[in-house]
């Protein structure tokens, strides 16, 4: 009798660790795996010698809160359209379109790239964006 309660409790466990393998989804593409809405939580730019350096958002400064979000839309299997709103109390919202990114694996993350260039990286949970040119710089972390 302990000899088929001990077999019974070794098949539970294997058979309970071989479920959780089968409820793991694969993303069908890599635009998939990272769509979505994201909450930014820091920001960074310098624009026109507009700079702003924001290491935690939502940021509150005299009676007037700065937030914003992502969003990813998947326009084709390897590709996403990014657009960012920022969120100011009381302002309308302004919304960027920042155009289209190729989306690549990349060890265990997803690459996104302009024009064949890195410049962030997303795990379908975070973004890290940083796009640097000689104009200007635009940085930014995002989570869902």
């Amino acid at each position: 009798m302990k000899k088929l309660l001990g077999l019974f409790l070794v098949l539970s466990v294997l058979l309970t660790a071989c479920n959780k393998d089968k409820d793991k989804v694969t993303p069908e593409s890599p635009a998939s795996a990272v769509e979505g809405k994201y909450t930014l939580k820091s920001l960074s730019y310098n624009i026109d010698g507009d700079v702003a350096d924001i290491e935690r958002l939502p940021y509150t400064e005299g009676g007037q809160t700065l937030s914003g979000t992502v969003n990813l839309s998947k326009v084709a299997d390897d590709k996403v359209k990014m657009a960012v709103t920022l969120k100011i109390t009381g302002e309308e919202d302004q919304v960027s379109d920042f155009g289209e990114y190729e989306v690549r694996k990349v060890g265990s993350a997803y690459g996104l790239f302009l024009d064949d260039e890195r410049v962030g990286d997303a795990n379908g949970n975070k973004i890290i964006y940083n796009l640097d040119s000689k104009d200007f710089s635009f940085k930014y972390t995002a989570e869902k």
